[in-house]
């Protein structure tokens, strides 16, 4: 990861089985994000495989626009992410609480998994 500049900036990794309860998922989240920000405001990005859907309609893209209200998160990832034969889906996303400083979100497709690459670049 290259920063251009001197910003403070937390970045993780997340993984949300599929099986896995997605309110707890969220909770716990919200729980490290409010303790990384006791020391500051440091610019935050989230991205990963939540196994949320949020190209439909319905209960994840609802509990994921909860998620950004609570948090001052925008999501970014506006493509599909998990593309099979049958069915394209956006569960890889990316949360950013500073979406004025990314200028492109995007994906990948390196040919060697159903999930494309996800990436988000900085303003120079």
């Amino acid at each position: 990861m290259i920063l251009k500049d001197t910003r403070d900036t937390f970045v993780a990794n997340v993984y949300m089985p599929p099986d896995g309860d997605p309110d707890i998922a969220y909770q716990i989240i919200t729980e490290y994000i409010d303790k990384i920000q006791e020391n500051g405001n440091p610019d935050i990005i989230l991205l990963g495989d939540f196994n949320q859907d949020i190209a439909k309609a319905g209960t994840a893209r609802n509990r994921v626009a909860r998620f950004c209200q609570l948090n001052l998160h925008t999501q970014l990832m506006k493509s599909h992410t998990h593309v099979m034969n049958v069915s394209k889906s956006t569960i890889d996303h990316i949360y950013a609480n500073n979406a004025d400083y990314y200028v492109n979100a995007g994906v990948t497709d390196p040919g060697m998994s159903d999930h494309a690459v996800i990436y988000v670049s900085c303003k120079s």
